[in-house]
Order: structure tokens, then sequence, then C-alpha cells
């Protein structure tokens, strides 16, 4: 994650060991996430969902251009910052990957 900067990606402000565990401080996202706010709501507008798929077709664009997979999506590691603007999070499962020329 180091790597990856990006308006629509939540940035690792600090990254500490335990003897136990590894613990992530990332950029506050006051909006809570695109799962909560769709059970709220129940439907969003369609203005509104193709602002939230233009973003997430944005994000993903930048990562595949990094060589990175992001591999985890779903409404619950898609958090909302304070304008309403998503941020990707949760790079668990992401990969680096090499492209094979003919593949």
């Amino acid at each position: 994650m180091k790597e990856v900067s990006h308006p629509l990606i939540v940035d690792l402000v600090y990254a500490f060991p335990t003897e136990t565990t590894y613990n992530f401080v990332l950029e506050f996202c006051p909006g809570g996430t695109l799962f909560q706010n769709l059970k709220l709501k129940e439907k969003f507008s369609i203005k509104r969902s193709l602002i939230y798929f233009a973003e997430l077709l944005y994000s993903v664009r930048y990562l595949h251009k990094k060589n990175i997979l992001f591999r985890d999506f779903k409404a619950e590691n898609v958090l909302l910052d304070f304008y309403g603007h998503l941020k990707l999070t949760d790079f668990g499962l992401a990969r680096k990957f090499q492209f094979l020329e003919g593949r």
C-alpha cells in the first residue's frame, strides 16, 4: 500500500507490528461503508450509482497500471470519505502481477 497514492484509495498513514499482530493506521473515512449506506437508503439514484461506478473504475484502472490486482470487491471494502466519494480499502487479498506477453 505504500506505493499506492490515489484520491480514491484509502491512504496508509502508519504501520507497526506488535508481538502478535500487524497494525495499520489508515485515513479516516467518516461516511461509513458503501454497504451501510446502501442498507440505510435501500437503493441509490441512477446518478449516484453512475458516479460510484465511475469512481470504482477509475481507482481499479490506477491499480492495474501499477500491476496490482484488487481481489476483494464487496460493499464492505468501499468506504465513503467526508465528501461522499468512494475509497477502496482492505488490500489483504491484493496481489502484484506481471503481464505476460500474449496472455
